[in-house]
């Protein structure tokens, strides 16, 4: 597979889980105020807004660190994997 399929299978993946989450969170919620009563449903946006919470205080770490492995281990001047398998 060609580096631009796999840039194109990516991006169209990343914005397909964006779409597929905000239709759930659309469907989820109804469903929610239905059949939950509302000290569970109070509990259950407590949890869902400590996650937000901890998201922002993430600072972006989630998201860049990882990045930052994949581009050290795929240059070609980096001893990335001898610091992934511990020897240093």
């Amino acid at each position: 597979m060609s580096v631009t399929r796999r840039i194109i299978f990516g991006v169209i993946s990343g914005w397909g889980s964006k779409a597929i989450n905000i239709l759930i969170g659309l469907v989820q919620i109804p469903l929610f105020y239905r059949y939950l009563s509302s000290e569970v449903l109070g509990v259950w946006f407590l949890m869902i807004g400590a996650q937000m919470v901890q998201g922002l205080f993430d600072l972006g770490f989630g998201q860049t660190l990882p990045r930052r492995i994949a581009f050290a281990k795929g240059s070609c001047d980096s001893n990335a994997d001898q610091y992934s398998q511990g020897l240093n």
